[in-house]
Order: structure tokens, then C-alpha cells, then sequence
């Protein structure tokens, strides 16, 4: 790899189910990233134990010589073990150091998935995860494309949004995608087995 991705060549990738060593997700949209990350964990860890190939950590809380030790551990009856280390932005610089020989040389039975909200594409860790892996920035949608990702999020809870009720989601709730994914949620469970939304 030699540059970023888009989301859409990281859901094309996943679709196909192309796996990659690294991958670092960042950004402001965490309701995407949350998307991307459970995706990707159907993907990799499809046939295999997830409770025993999945090892989660927060940047602010673990060892670097803990991630790298879970990294280059072999997965249990499965083909991958998948490393995330969400708010990866608070590991150390030496954190980092104790890291690189992992993305110089990936393992190759390991997935190592770094989350955070920025990068410095100037550090020698980042420009690893562009050269060996996949680098995805999560952005806000524009405003004009809230209305389709409500049509969509509502299509995951069965749930019929005609064009009024969508411009009411969308005054009532604003435009972050978890917040409107959290409402439509609700209203899924309040109308129980009815499908059709009304403005009512």
C-alpha cells in the first residue's frame, strides 16, 4: 500500500473479504469507525474463537510490550488473532518504539488495528501503517448527506421513513450518526413489529 483509503475501498476490500496485517482508523466520525471495526471482526474472525483471538486495549491504559506480546501470540483453532487498540492517539512515543518492529514486519497469523480521532503522517509508525496496511480516515458527512444515512440506518431496523419523517429526524436529532442511530433504535423498539413511520 501506498496511500490512504477511501471508506468505500475499505468496505469494498471487507466485502471481498481482502484481510491486511494493519490497519489504523481515525477520525471524527466514530459511529463509522464503530461500523468499520465490526466489520472487519466478522470478516477476521469468522470461523474462528472470538473470545480467544480478540484482544482489545485503550492506548491510555496498556503496555506497549502488552499489545506487542498479544500481537505475536499464535490464534487459538483459527486462522487470525485480532489486536485492536482503540484511542491509539495517547500511546507514548516509546510505546510506539517498542511497536515498530511489528509494522516493519508484520505478523502474518495477526491483524493489528489501531483507532484514534488524528495521525502525524510525519512519524515513522504511520508511515509503516501506509506503507504495509490500511490507513482510513472517518470524516463527518456533509450536511446534505445526513438525510441518505438516515434512510439507511433506518433500512437496519426494518423500519419505512418517508421524505417528512426524515426532515423530522434530521431537525429533531441534528447530524451526528450515533445519536441518530440511538433514536431510530428507540423508535424501532417503541412501534414494535409496525415498520411504517409517520410523523405522528
Amino acid at each position: 500500500m501506498s496511500a490512504e483509503w477511501s471508506v468505500q475501498s475499505l468496505q469494498s476490500s471487507l466485502a471481498k473479504k481482502d484481510l491486511y496485517p494493519l490497519y489504523y482508523f481515525f477520525g471524527d466520525e466514530t459511529f463509522l469507525i464503530d461500523e468499520a471495526l465490526v466489520q472487519l471482526q466478522e470478516v477476521a474472525l469468522a470461523d474462528g474463537l472470538r473470545d480467544f483471538n480478540l484482544n482489545t486495549y485503550y492506548g491510555d491504559h496498556v503496555d506497549a510490550s502488552v499489545i506487542r506480546d498479544a500481537i505475536e501470540t499464535l490464534p487459538m483453532m483459527a486462522q487470525v488473532r485480532l489486536v485492536v487498540v482503540k484511542e491509539a492517539h495517547d500511546l507514548s512515543e516509546k510505546d510506539w518504539e517498542n511497536l515498530l518492529p511489528v509494522l516493519e514486519s508484520p505478523v502474518e497469523s495477526t491483524i493489528f488495528v489501531c483507532i484514534g480521532n488524528r495521525i502525524d503522517r510525519r512519524k515513522k509508525y504511520i508511515k509503516k501503517f501506509i506503507e504495509r496496511g490500511v490507513v482510513v480516515e472517518f470524516k463527518r458527512p456533509f450536511e446534505n448527506q445526513i438525510p441518505d444515512w438516515i434512510v439507511s440506518i433506518s433500512k437496519r431496523y426494518g423500519l419505512k421513513l418517508d421524505t417528512e419523517v426524515v426532515a423530522l429526524v434530521h431537525q429533531l436529532v441534528g447530524s451526528n450518526l450515533v445519536d441518530i442511530n440511538g433514536e431510530l433504535l428507540k423508535i424501532s423498539q417503541y412501534i414494535g413489529t409496525r415498520k411504517a413511520v409517520t410523523t405522528d
